[in-house]
């Protein structure tokens, strides 16, 4: 993509970080097969859906660095920045529909969803001085668990695991994201 937009999607994919949700859905296939043909979508699907999340996290707080670098929102202005989280989750769900499965599409976006619940719920509970435990990680695994747990899920689903697999695979890395 030309111009404003590829630059600063192109910037925001450039800037790092440790890959570690697309490493779990390559870690999470089946170990007694190839490498599934469609695992590197998978990774990607989850690594975009990161991504756009924070961009519009970045919008959201008005941050100006990320990984050591100027974000989207400070660089560009909030109106690209949003786009290009925008665009991002497009991207991510472009490559899960290339899976070919339905429940890899239905898990990530139900995941996109409760990072959007989870996002709320931090603003709403942001200056609550009793804010419960259970609350409290409630949002933490809409906003981190869930897509640790998709990841790990993604993973299964691609290998053909069967599904009490990749609910156990799901719940563990849900668990992972929380820790």
């Amino acid at each position: 993509m030309p111009g404003t937009m590829g630059a600063a999607a192109a910037a925001t994919l450039q800037a790092g970080g440790k890959r570690l949700r697309p490493l779990l859905v390559l870690l999470c296939c089946n170990a007694a097969r190839r490498l599934p043909p469609h695992a590197t979508r998978a990774a990607a699907a989850v690594e975009l859906l990161h991504m756009a999340t924070l961009v519009h996290d970045d919008v959201l707080d008005g941050a100006e660095l990320r990984r050591g670098r100027a974000t989207v929102v400070s660089e560009w202005g909030a109106a690209v920045a949003t786009s290009v989280g925008n665009y991002l989750f497009a991207a991510a769900f472009a490559e899960v529909v290339e899976v070919a499965d339905a429940r890899a599409v239905a898990r990530l976006s139900s995941v996109a969803a409760g990072l959007s619940e989870g996002e709320l719920l931090q603003m709403n509970e942001a200056h609550e001085v009793d804010l419960t435990p259970a609350a409290y990680l409630r949002r933490c695994r809409l906003k981190t668990g869930g897509l640790f747990g998709v990841s790990c899920a993604l993973g299964a689903l691609v290998s053909g695991l069967p599904e009490h697999s990749v609910v156990a695979l799901d719940e563990y890395g849900c668990s992972l994201g929380v820790a």
